[in-house]
């Protein structure tokens, strides 16, 4: 005969007691678990990519602006290093000082030809576009674009078409080596285009 009073006190009790009553309740447990499992992991996976595409993306950007300035301050006194061994994407015009600065550009960003660009222009001291780039007296325009990318490919519509783009401006100086860097530009990123790389007036001088 079953003590139900002691059933009540000892949960052990009821299954021993009772062992046909307690299994279901077990099994149904489990089953929750899993489909709680089920249900938050494809949340978890989508958060935790999410935030390492975004984590990416962010230092792209802050390594896009880096390679900017440390473009400018290099191209202001014409010393760009030694590698020439990247490939410009329709680079205009043809120069050796260019083709190192996007090889620079690159290495800075740590992206290759399909991710980024670099334009070089000259500014006067009055803002205007420069007409004698060995003058002394101007600044130069360095502008760097990097394409967003997604790497899990998760967030890929969010960053499908989007770029980031800087533009860095330094005091000229006297050039290493005795020549400037020249004005070019490669060819912009599909989809983008070089509207944000200007003076900042409009004009020549």
């Amino acid at each position: 005969m079953v003590n139900v009073a002691a059933d009540a006190a000892d949960p052990d009790a009821v299954e021993r007691s009772w062992p046909l009553l307690s299994r279901p309740r077990r099994r149904s447990a489990r089953g929750a678990a899993l489909v709680e499992m089920a249900l938050a992991t494809p949340v978890f996976a989508l958060l935790l990519f999410g935030a390492l595409d975004f984590g990416i993306n962010w230092q792209t950007r802050i390594q896009t602006a880096h390679a900017a300035r440390e473009l400018a301050r290099s191209a202001s006194v014409a010393r760009m290093g030694e590698d020439a061994t990247c490939s410009p994407v329709g680079l205009t015009p043809s120069s050796e000082l260019l083709h190192e600065t996007v090889c620079l550009a690159r290495a800075k960003v740590g992206r290759g030809a399909d991710d980024v660009r670099v334009k070089v222009i000259y500014m006067g001291p009055q803002g205007r576009r420069a007409t004698d780039v060995a003058d002394t007296r101007n600044s130069v325009v360095v502008c760097v674009m990097t394409r967003a990318r997604s790497a899990t490919l998760i967030t890929a519509p969010f960053f499908d078409g989007r770029f980031y783009e800087s533009r860095a401006v330094t005091k000229t100086a006297k050039p290493y080596g005795g020549s400037p860097v020249p004005e070019g530009e490669e060819t912009p990123l599909p989809g983008a285009s070089w509207t944000f790389c200007r003076t900042d007036v409009a004009g020549s001088e």
